[in-house]
């Protein structure tokens, strides 16, 4: 799942028990639940996994469990928060390496933050009255800390948004706004490690004037380190995918126009930039699709880009999906030609998007272009919806909706994880071997939550009742 579609975990439920198998099976079942959301488990050191899910109870009152997981989907501990009352909600939550900051509301009446850690030990709840609240945890932002947590709050219209950093008993350490220079700002993407946060802020955000800025933050203090402006040569530059280098650097891809304005149909040009925390570009390189070897007809389509990862050597792997969406002009034909069909009385349209190839690139870290290679995925599919809706717009929808095979990299990025309607392989990126995983008999309706070293996550509901879900970790080769 690409950065923008990186959702939380989260699952009611109407039983809340879990079920392990022997020790040595990779499995868990979460029984009678109910799936609201879906995305990546919540990873950290030593492979630990948090779940987390609502219990009911007979009398008056609201339970929360927080599970912890071990690499092998075994439970090793567990704790039920007592909310009380009913009609509470999950806001959303946080993590960091050691714990979770769970943030609840009950309607029209009051707010609970709790913090739960690996040990499954409440390190600190606070209660707030409140009767109106919007969500301030409401995107995700893992850190690599054993005591900060970064939480996201945006203000209403998108005027502006701030970072909060709170340690494991909820005091803040920090905090700080963004405004936008012009027009609304919305928060494009984040990456962090130890010791810097990267964030990449939206200025005139609804605009096609938009405007991509990295701000590099120490992440003990918040001061402001870098402030860097992605537009370059004249080229206006949306960033799509970040990845935060071993030195603290922090490295950029995506579309670059030739313009002051940006397209929301046309991919551009490939961007490549890389920031150290001072604000200095290492490297800066921007080139058509079609310059490289090797692409065949991804000039004539579009270009959505998926995943970024560093294999061991210091490369960049970015993977990319070529497709296909319905034009303007075929949209207003099809509205036309159905009014004249039903004699003025309905207009219908559809824009509809069909991926077509898998984009390779590997990037050297001096921003030369090692490979480049277009690979055909194992099906075609499509995704439909009514109306006209521009291409880039289209494809984080059919993102979304997991309409691309493509669910992951290892993470060497040698290898990509691709899930068709009815299959599940492993791709070489680089000798374009396919190798089946799972076929139409044994996958199901199993998806893919994450990728491992040498383990695939899959999750499945319903295949023991109407409200079960099913985790597994399926073996690869490395």
């Amino acid at each position: 799942m690409p950065v923008f579609y990186r959702i939380v975990l989260f699952v009611c439920t109407l039983g809340g028990l879990l079920v392990a198998p022997p020790a040595l099976a990779q499995r868990a079942t979460l029984r009678q639940v109910q799936l609201n959301g879906t995305g990546d488990f919540t990873t950290l050191p030593g492979g630990y996994s948090f779940v987390h899910h609502f219990v009911p109870t007979d009398g008056v009152g609201t339970v929360f469990r927080h599970v912890v997981l071990d690499s092998a989907l075994r439970p090793r501990h567990q704790r039920d928060l007592k909310l009380g009352g009913r009609g509470v909600e999950l806001l959303s939550y946080a993590t960091n390496q050691r714990a979770a900051l769970y943030e609840f509301r009950r309607y029209n009446d009051s707010v609970v933050t709790a913090v739960i850690d690996t040990a499954g030990q409440v390190l600190s709840v606070r209660r707030e009255a409140r009767r109106s609240h919007k969500p301030r945890v409401s995107v995700q932002l893992p850190v690599r800390s054993d005591s900060l947590f970064l939480v996201y709050e945006a203000s209403s219209g998108f005027r502006r948004f701030r970072l909060h950093c709170l340690d494991l008993h909820q005091h803040e350490r920090w905090q700080l706004t963004f405004a936008p220079r012009r027009g609304r700002t919305s928060l494009a993407s984040f990456s962090a490690d130890g010791q810097y946060a990267w964030v990449v802020a939206a200025d005139n955000y609804y605009s096609r004037r938009v405007e991509h800025t990295a701000y590099c933050l120490e992440l003990a203090t918040g001061k402001i380190v870098s402030t860097t402006l992605l537009d370059n040569d004249g080229e206006r530059r949306i960033a799509c995918q970040t990845l935060v280098q071993p030195d603290h650097s922090l490295a950029l891809v995506g579309r670059a126009y030739h313009s002051r304005r940006i397209s929301r149909i046309s991919s551009g040009d490939l961007f490549v930039t890389r920031l150290t925390p001072a604000g200095t570009r290492l490297l800066d390189r921007s080139s058509p699709l079609g310059s490289a070897r090797n692409l065949g007809s991804s000039r004539r389509t579009k270009t959505y880009w998926q995943s970024l990862v560093a294999d061991p050597a210091g490369n960049l792997r970015l993977v990319g999906q070529t497709f296909t969406s319905t034009s303007w002009g075929a949209n207003f034909a099809m509205a036309v030609a159905s009014r004249l069909l039903t004699l003025n009385i309905l207009q219908i349209s559809f824009t509809t998007l069909r991926p077509r190839d898998i984009l390779s690139f590997q990037i050297s870290p001096e921003g030369e272009l090692l490979q480049a290679r277009m690979l055909p995925i194992p099906e075609r599919n499509s995704y439909t919806t009514v109306g006209y809706v521009q291409a880039q717009l289209m494809a984080e929808l059919a993102a979304g909706a997991g309409v691309f095979p493509v669910r992951g990299l290892t993470p060497d990025g040698r290898q990509a994880i691709l899930r068709t309607k009815k299959q599940l392989y492993l791709l070489d990126l680089d000798t374009q071997r396919q190798r089946l995983l799972r076929d139409a008999n044994t996958l199901g309706s199993n998806e893919v939550w994450g990728v491992r070293t040498g383990r695939v996550l899959l999750y499945q509901t319903g295949t023991q009742g109407p409200q079960t879900l099913d985790l597994e970790q399926l073996a690869y080769d490395k």
